[in-house]
């Protein structure tokens, strides 16, 4: 794995994504094939310095990294059951019903990045442009990294995995 560089679907792949939901039909099922091209992430963000923060890193992507996976459209992965499981206690409060599924990559392309820079929450331009070029480019934290994967493309939703949460 090295952050930054993008990847493109070309075998069976698998990661984990914790779905959230607020009924049970938004739930997930074994077999079913999505494609994030349906998916903008973009008008469900309420919160206002998120909202900013998105916006200033999508700019960013678009002039400098146009082939990487928008944060607004993609899915948002984990490679392993550690990171998954640390992803579904920070969002599980945002609707209260999550799920930990084994997703397998059909096409696309991927790429992972250290999520912890976009959470350092910088909020004057400059800084937030800074670390947006670090997020884009493959930079990482020297302590405190965490690695997400992000997919734009299709795949398949081949189990639901319970975490000990």
């Amino acid at each position: 794995m090295i952050l930054g560089d993008l990847i493109y679907v070309s075998s069976e792949k698998h990661f984990f994504h914790i779905h959230t939901y607020y009924s049970d039909k938004e739930k997930w099922q074994k077999g079913q094939v999505f494609s994030t091209e349906k998916f903008n992430r973009k008008e469900s963000i309420k919160n206002l310095p998120k909202k900013i923060r998105e916006e200033e890193f999508e700019k960013v992507r678009i002039e400098l990294y146009k082939n990487m996976p928008s944060r607004y459209s993609c899915l948002f992965l984990s490679d392993s059951i550690e990171l998954a499981t640390y992803w579904a206690n920070k969002i599980k409060n945002r609707t209260g019903n999550i799920q930990c599924l084994d997703i397998e990559l059909l096409s696309g392309k991927y790429v992972y990045v250290d999520e912890q820079i976009y959470n350092i929450e910088h909020f004057t331009k400059e800084y937030m442009q800074e670390e947006a070029n670090s997020y884009w480019c493959g930079d990482r934290m020297e302590e405190d990294f965490i690695f997400t994967v992000l997919f734009e493309g299709i795949f398949r939703v081949c189990q639901e995995i319970s975490l000990p949460l």
